[in-house]
């Protein structure tokens, strides 16, 4: 219904696992596109929720 139908929020230990889990996504028959953001510094975090 807009723009957006999914937001996934990710976790990884590196770069290349990141890229990894990126083109797992990118590959998938169902996924027409994507739009990526990567947070390059946390400031603050709330422990209340779990990725």
């Amino acid at each position: 219904f807009g723009e957006t139908d999914f937001v996934v929020l990710s976790r990884t230990d590196s770069r290349e696992e990141f890229m990894k889990t990126l083109e797992q996504i990118m590959n998938m028959e169902e996924i027409e596109r994507t739009s990526t953001m990567i947070v390059a510094k946390v400031i603050k975090e709330d422990p209340r929720l779990q990725i």
